[in-house]
This record gives C-alpha cells, sequence and structure tokens, in this order.
C-alpha cells in the first residue's frame, strides 16, 4: 500500500516501483514453499511405498 502512494509524487516513483517489486516476491514465497512442500511429499510417498 506504501508503494501505491509512492506513485503520487514524481520523485518517489523508483522507490514506488522496488516496494512494489519486494512485495511481489512476497507473494510468491509462500506458493514456492507449498510446492517444495508438496514434491517432498510426494518423493517420500514414492520411496516409502517401493520399500513395503
Amino acid at each position: 500500500m506504501i508503494g501505491s502512494f509512492f506513485f503520487l509524487y514524481d520523485n518517489l516513483v523508483t522507490d514506488g516501483t522496488w516496494l512494489f517489486i519486494a512485495g511481489s516476491a512476497q507473494l510468491l514465497t509462500k506458493p514456492i514453499i507449498k510446492l517444495a512442500s508438496l514434491i517432498h511429499v510426494n518423493r517420500t510417498r514414492k520411496k516409502w511405498l517401493n520399500c513395503k
């Protein structure tokens, strides 16, 4: 939200852009962690089923 206010002032547009990039990176963090977890669980489950 702060990035939105930064776009109101010409001298803060660059900082606002960086804040949007940082916020977008933070929004991607949770799905990436979830995907890594699902891949790990799937691989572990396959190894466990092959051992039986």
